[in-house]
């Protein structure tokens, strides 16, 4: 049974792969960083699944050509995910992706973003100093402990 705890962490890895992929693309707004979550998905799965698929379906193969099927599966499978990882990771695609996520801007989303938020309240009633931009304009555009007035 050791192999079936092996092929249970393979679909218990793809899907939180799968979940984090959703969410990430879910607020994401640009296109082509959106494509490469997609990519970065099926790689994923090609990746995961292709072994756990394969020992379910060896049970209809004949025992003489079970191993030679399931070894050709895994073999193709990874190699099909490198070169999908290979093809949205070169430099000339990423720094396409990179400028386009540029030209969407860069502002936090997600769980960090509503952390950064309730971060600043909080600074913002403790200290009463007003909004955390007045704070950033008083001591040179950077805000925290590191500036202190003289």
């Amino acid at each position: 049974w050791p192999g079936m705890i092996i092929l249970g962490l393979n679909v218990a890895l793809f899907v939180e792969a799968w979940r984090s992929m959703r969410e990430t693309y879910r607020n994401e707004t640009s296109d082509e960083v959106r494509v490469f979550y997609c990519v970065v998905t099926t790689a994923s799965m090609l990746y995961f699944l292709t072994l756990p698929i394969m020992c379910c379906l060896a049970a209809v193969l004949q025992p003489w050509v079970r191993a030679k099927y399931v070894g050709r599966a895994e073999v193709a499978s990874r190699f099909l995910a490198t070169l999908l990882l290979s093809c949205c990771l070169r430099p000339s695609r990423l720094d396409a992706m990179v400028n386009a996520r540029l030209e969407e801007g860069l502002e936090t989303i997600g769980e960090a973003a509503e952390e950064e938020l309730l971060t600043r309240d909080a600074y913002d009633d403790d200290e009463g100093e007003g909004s955390s931009r007045d704070r950033d304009d008083r001591h040179g555009g950077v805000s925290g402990d590191y500036c202190r007035d003289e």
